[in-house]
């Protein structure tokens, strides 16, 4: 439902569409992991969200804090030039608790009156509600942080990715006329898209394919840690090495990917179907090994819904100045580990009448 809720937000004002965006991917992400409703770009649960990835994305990315070449620095008291980590770390403790301790205990007050939502963190907490003591408390302790994991990391990445689905149409109107042929073709215009309709849909989903490989959102992944000696086609990675998976390089392969940065979904194409010889994107978008992305199918899932109902129902175009000039899209990037696009100008218009009715009409 948050998809068609950003479907009717971009009827009434299409100008915030990054803002939108995240309005919509945050929602779905404490909706699922809380079962709490937000309507509102400035509810408190997506802005302590925010803070809380923004910086978890900076904390992660190796080398962002001389800390940690010289350990001593930790000692430093916060009142001494050079210890602003600390200072940080200090103001990032109290957004991890909003992130993670405040949408929690919510839950558990609801729970109390029988008034809680269902959610992640509701099921799981009735379905240890009988353990006893130290294990009810580490059990919780494992609930609590893992709804913080889905509620601040979701809706953030998922947004990212949407808001690169749309630069990449701009770079390429093309796709954009393919892929509304297709859902003409199949749905009927005016009709929006479900998850049974995907299968025959194969234009919507190399978009989606080509949207994780060219805007590669976490383009080193997330670095991993050797506990052992490992060896790697002849490499020697020592113990305790940090190992950083360059998937932006995997994804930008010219030996696998011709054109490799430009936005082309016909790539995943052969004869009007997806393209098995071609090399799924998955294979380095959400990270490698145990620890890859454990909300990826959430998150694709959400990308392709929202992708096809977007084109299903608007058109996305470059946008013009007061004097008719086209606005060439910025493609800058926010820092950090996760790579977003910076704000940029488009103009999004609905496709017919219809359209604006199947958005109105829909529950």
């Amino acid at each position: 439902m948050q998809h068609i809720n950003f479907l009717r937000s971009l009827l009434k004002d299409s100008t915030d569409i990054l803002g939108g965006i995240r309005l919509a991917t945050g929602g779905l992400s404490i909706d699922v992991a809380y079962g709490i409703k937000v309507s509102d770009g400035n509810d408190p649960h997506l802005l302590a969200a925010d803070e809380a990835m923004r910086a978890l994305s900076l904390v992660i990315t190796p080398g962002s804090f001389w800390v940690e070449t010289l350990p001593l620095l930790k000692h430093l008291p916060t009142w001494f030039p050079g210890a602003g980590f600390r200072r940080q770390g200090a103001c990032w403790q109290q957004t991890t608790a909003a992130v993670v301790e405040t949408p929690f205990n919510e839950v558990k007050t609801a729970m109390m009156t029988d008034t809680a939502e269902p959610s992640f963190t509701l099921n799981s907490l009735k379905r240890f509600e009988n353990l006893q003591h130290q294990e009810k408390e580490r059990a919780e302790q494992v609930i609590r942080n893992c709804a913080g994991v889905i509620h601040a990391a979701g809706g953030d990445t998922t947004a990212a990715e949407i808001a690169w689905f749309i630069l990449g149409i701009l770079n390429n109107p093309q796709a954009q006329y393919a892929a509304q042929e297709e859902l003409d073709h199949v749905l009927g215009h005016g009709t929006l898209p479900t998850f049974a309709d995907q299968p025959m849909l194969p234009h919507v989903t190399a978009i989606v394919k080509e949207t994780l490989r060219w805007g590669a959102i976490t383009p080193l992944a997330v670095p991993h840690y050797t506990d052992t000696q490992d060896e790697y086609q002849g490499y020697l990675i020592p113990a305790h090495s940090l190992v950083i998976g360059n998937a932006w390089a995997i994804l930008h392969d010219e030996k696998i990917y011709q054109e490799a940065h430009q936005f082309k979904p016909e790539r995943f194409l052969r004869n009007g179907q997806i393209n098995p010889d071609i090399m799924d994107p998955d294979i380095a978008a959400w990270g490698f090994g145990r620890r890859v992305c454990p909300g990826m199918h959430m998150a694709k899932g959400t990308m392709w819904i929202s992708i096809a109902s977007i084109l299903a129902s608007f058109n996305i175009e470059k946008a013009h100045d007061e004097y008719g000039n086209t606005i060439e899209p910025s493609f800058e990037c926010t820092p950090g580990i996760v790579r977003g696009p910076l704000p940029f100008q488009c103009t999004i218009t609905p496709r017919s009448s219809q359209t604006t009715e199947a958005i109105l009409a829909t529950e």
